[in-house]
């Protein structure tokens, strides 16, 4: 069975070969007569045209374009910039190669037909005359490079016509710096070019977005901000009731709120607290922005400790009453809806503790809080035999907090 299927696959780069040989047979003796009668008389041609061998002919014909037509492609085509005719008869005639090998090999024999695909392609073109005029038909047809996913050589010849390019997708989580959404664009194997200019804080939309490969990075950085600019615009427009006076202040502010919450529970929470906050003219404290003023958005700070707060910068609200000077990172649609208008309470205090958010109104009720005693159980399991198990003796740990007041 083995030698069966390996001798289908070196032989199956022959099909193209035959399937033309028939077509080209078809189309001869269509044209060709069958006597040796030099008039063509319109009983001749009807008589010739009804017989049996001729509607055989025909259908044959037409099932051999059919199938070449119509054969299934199962990956894409790329056709790169600048590329020649010959170089576009080249593409696909190797990704037709290569849709057949697939269609005969398993995953163990994967590297040894990649060989074969990478070879120089011999299929010929007699079953692809139309194929051959657009693909030479630069003016005509305005065909652009780009990657191609059909289902078959008729799909293909729609896509190309009409730019039907095949979409790829990525995703730019809420809470990243400017910098770091670059970063990601940047190290993205199907974009072009490089940044010319990172973007401020607070003008990059995260999302999901599609694109063409070779997209320019700068053109999908400026999708984002077009994206920003109307997403903030209709929640400003929509908000019946507004705390911020201009728009500015409210993403800067949604901006802390991203990156100190978790979740969008906890967003509306935290800006509750920070509104209060402002309104009693407090200081933020807010790890996140005192993180900004050290890194500026390049890495990420897991914990600040007690000498990072007391940095001098414009952003570390450690230091600085009211707003930072400008946001400290793109905050995402829930952000900015949480933000918007936070509702008043007098809740001014919250620290995070498995994986929830505790809040307080006074102060020591907030340091109690944190160092509240809690055993820490270690599951570590001492194994006597397979019958006799047991738990080590729990360990204890204090929770200290920072020695500072608001």
């Amino acid at each position: 069975m083995i030698n069966i299927t390996n001798c289908a696959i070196k032989y199956i780069q022959y099909l193209p070969y035959i399937t033309d040989a028939l077509f080209v047979t078809c189309i001869i003796s269509i044209l060709c007569r069958p006597y040796k009668s030099h008039k063509y008389s319109a009983s001749y041609f009807k008589l010739y045209f009804s017989s049996f061998r001729m509607h055989f002919i025909k259908v044959f014909a037409l099932l051999t374009v059919m199938c070449v037509l119509f054969q299934p492609i199962h990956h894409i085509i790329y056709i790169k910039p600048g590329a020649s005719i010959s170089d576009r008869f080249l593409v696909f005639r190797r990704s037709i190669q290569k849709n057949q090998l697939q269609n005969m090999h398993d995953s163990k024999s994967h590297n040894m037909h990649n060989e074969q695909y990478k070879s120089p392609s011999t299929a010929p073109y007699f079953t692809t005359p139309l194929l051959m005029l657009i693909l030479s038909s630069n003016k005509v047809f305005d065909l652009k490079s780009g990657e191609y996913n059909p289902k078959n050589i008729v799909q293909f010849i729609y896509h190309i016509i009409f730019h039907k390019f095949y979409m790829r997708k990525i995703t730019i989580p809420e809470g990243l710096s400017s910098f770091q959404v670059c970063q990601i664009l940047e190290t993205t194997t199907y974009f072009n070019g490089t940044v010319s200019k990172i973007p401020d804080e607070g003008t990059l939309a995260p999302g999901t977005y599609i694109y063409a490969r070779n997209t320019n990075i700068n053109d999908m950085l400026g999708k984002m901000n077009r994206d920003f600019i109307k997403m903030t615009n209709q929640i400003w427009s929509k908000s019946k009731q507004k705390y911020w006076n201009n728009k500015q202040n409210w993403i800067i502010f949604a901006s802390i709120v991203q990156k100190e919450a978790k979740n969008f529970d906890e967003m509306h929470m935290i800006a509750t607290i920070f509104r209060n906050r402002l309104d009693k003219n407090m200081r933020l404290d807010a790890d996140s922005t005192a993180s900004y003023a050290i890194t500026k958005g390049k890495t990420h700070i897991s914990r600040v400790m007690i000498k990072d707060t007391k940095i001098q910068s414009p952003y570390n609200t450690y230091v600085k009453y009211k707003l930072p000077i400008a946001p400290i990172t793109n905050p995402g649609y829930e952000a900015l809806i949480a933000s918007i208008n936070p509702q008043p309470s007098k809740k001014l205090f919250f620290h995070h503790r498995s994986g929830t958010i505790i809040t307080s109104e006074k102060f020591e009720d907030h340091i109690n809080s944190i160092n509240t005693i809690k055993p820490i159980i270690n599951h570590k399991v001492i194994k006597k035999s397979a019958s006799n198990m047991k738990l080590s003796k729990p360990k204890y740990q204090t929770l200290i907090t920072k020695s500072y007041k608001p």
